[in-house]
């Protein structure tokens, strides 16, 4: 990973925090990323590509809006947004922003929430695989 501005990632990480209403240390720990990682930031010490996505993921944004390369903080793959903001008719559901009127069968649901567990780069797969498998059929 190319070298990045360890202010920038700090203070947009501590932006995020305010948001969702929580502390920086709280994310190091909890993200799994290390409890010092985002005071290690303040400090000008860079993170792992690895311990950015855990942050990124535990705040719901991506790990390019944190290294200031995008001002869009939610994280869209194929028109999917995999943030947790409200939907367009003002509900959530489950972190991924449902597009239409039509009611989540308990199928879905199931399927969303193991998508949840994913990290980011299994959730790239799946994708791919879901993309290939429409593109066969």
């Amino acid at each position: 990973m190319k070298d990045y501005d360890t202010e920038i990632a700090q203070k947009r990480i501590e932006v995020l925090c305010a948001q969702k209403g929580t502390k920086p240390t709280i994310v190091a720990r909890e993200s799994g990323a290390g409890a010092n990682s985002i005071a290690n930031l303040k400090r000008g010490s860079m993170l792992s590509a690895d311990k950015l996505a855990k942050i990124a993921d535990y705040l719901d944004c991506s790990v390019d809006y944190i290294l200031g390369r995008t001002d869009e903080p939610i994280q869209t793959m194929n028109n999917v947004s995999v943030s947790n903001p409200q939907n367009f008719n003002g509900t959530q559901n489950n972190g991924i922003i449902q597009t239409s009127d039509e009611k989540i069968s308990s199928d879905d649901e199931q399927l969303l929430e193991m998508i949840k567990s994913l990290d980011l780069i299994e959730r790239s797969r799946i994708i791919v695989m879901i993309d290939e498998m429409r593109k066969g059929a």
